[in-house]
């Protein structure tokens, strides 16, 4: 479990914390599908 100045400064960083990401409108190719899911 966390203490408490440990929980506020997680919750800080969740509050604060910024994704950022660029789609691209195109299909996975089979072989990329493939090696994807070979590997989890």
């Amino acid at each position: 479990m966390l203490e408490g100045g440990r929980l506020m400064e997680l919750l800080e960083l969740m509050k604060y914390r910024r994704s950022i990401r660029k789609y691209q409108d195109r299909q996975i190719s089979r072989e990329d599908m493939e090696r994807l899911c070979h590997r989890m």
